[in-house]
């Protein structure tokens, strides 16, 4: 019997050894895209960021991946760079404008229009954030209800 038990700790010790040695092998992290905001308008700018473990090829250098961005207007590849060496943290800041022919550089946006990002994470696998551009509105409030003639009203 002690034979038995003793065999069966042998075989989970060495089954425990096997399953630590392969498993970071399958354990894929999923790459994660975000925008900085939910809402822009046209002058604003705009911090893609995608964290991607498995784009972290080389621990001693800082690496690039691409994105593209495209609206009704435009469609356009952009180019992240890795926030340090070995982050796997990959990002650009972008500036938005309704008109490129001024702001050379800047991604052409439209009040109303969505602005996309899409990341192909391989041949069968699209991973994307959209964002909408709006105009900022003004809201003004006042202190008091109603006024009399003679009082000032604060804004």
């Amino acid at each position: 019997m002690d034979e038995c038990y003793t065999s069966i700790t042998y075989f989970l010790i060495f089954s425990f050894h096997v399953i630590l040695l392969y498993l970071p092998n399958f354990i894929i992290a999923v790459p994660i895209l975000r925008l900085d905001d939910s809402v822009y308008t046209t002058f604003d700018n705009m911090i893609i960021t995608l964290t991607d473990s498995i784009l972290n090829t080389n621990s001693e250098i800082i690496e690039s991946i691409q994105v593209i961005v495209s609206n009704s207007v435009t469609s356009e590849k952009v180019t992240l760079h890795e926030t340090d060496t070995n982050t796997g943290i990959f990002q650009k800041d972008i500036r938005l404008t309704p008109d490129p022919s001024r702001y050379v550089g800047d991604i052409q946006v439209r009040r109303d229009d969505s602005i996309i990002v899409s990341y192909n994470v391989d041949a069968e696998n699209l991973i994307t954030e959209t964002a909408l551009i709006k105009y900022h509105e003004a809201v003004v409030s006042f202190d008091s209800t109603s006024y009399k003639f003679t009082y000032t009203s604060k804004i």
